[in-house]
């Protein structure tokens, strides 16, 4: 841990890692810089995965790039990464990271949705501004996978609930590219938002893949 700056009037963290320094809002993301303390990195088990499976041609999309975790260590051996952010506070931290780093990141600051509209910015827990979620609203542009993307060989999807939805928008995608797509489970969003791990099972069997659990190696450490 090492310095404090300041983005848009609001006060960050530095964190130093193997990976690069990560600016954090000590307040909406408390949670993550605990865990930065502790000298655990989040994603690392992910990062780890992704390089392993990707090469210096590939393509990788991180969907739900939140302050770029996964998006800042990933760039460095991959062709290119398109980070979608669509939170305005959130989007300027990781702009800021992505800057601090000197990486190249096509950054696209709309939501992803099965259909184009709009949507809003939920906060579910203060301390944790990985965990917010869109809703209906008019302040958040959506988009589709489809529409934004050409070409995939990697696909990271964080959305709090909405997996769903966003592979529904990126079906044409999938089916042309067959990317490898590495998507969370988390109950009790996507109950709220009107589905099920069987869906998305479903939506991958239906397409011949096959699904994997990722484990996380709880001796990593910065």
């Amino acid at each position: 841990m090492s310095g404090t700056e300041t983005v848009e009037n609001v006060s960050l963290e530095r964190c130093t890692t193997r990976f690069g320094d990560i600016f954090i809002n000590s307040k909406t993301d408390a949670k993550m810089l605990c865990a930065f303390r502790k000298g655990i990195y989040p994603n690392e088990s992910l990062i780890q995965f992704a390089r392993h499976v990707t090469t210096s041609r590939s393509v990788v999309v991180d969907i739900g790039a939140h302050i770029g975790t996964f998006t800042v260590p990933i760039t460095e051996s991959v062709n290119s990464v398109i980070a979608f952010e669509p939170a305005p506070a959130t989007l300027a931290i990781l702009r800021k990271n992505i800057e601090h780093n000197s990486i190249q990141v096509d950054v696209r600051t709309v939501g992803l949705s099965n259909l184009p509209g709009s949507a809003s910015i939920e906060t579910r827990k203060a301390e944790n501004a990985g965990a917010n979620t869109l809703v209906s609203g008019s302040d958040i542009i959506l988009s589709t996978l489809d529409a934004e993307v050409t070409r995939a060989d990697f696909i990271k999807i964080d959305v709090e609930g909405m997996e769903l939805e966003v592979l529904e928008g990126g079906s044409v995608l999938i089916d042309h590219a067959r990317p490898i797509v590495y998507f969370e489970v988390n109950l009790s969003q996507l109950r709220a938002h009107h589905t099920s791990p069987q869906a998305l099972e479903y939506f991958f069997k239906k397409r011949n893949y096959r699904l994997y659990f990722l484990l996380e190696d709880k001796h990593h450490t910065q």
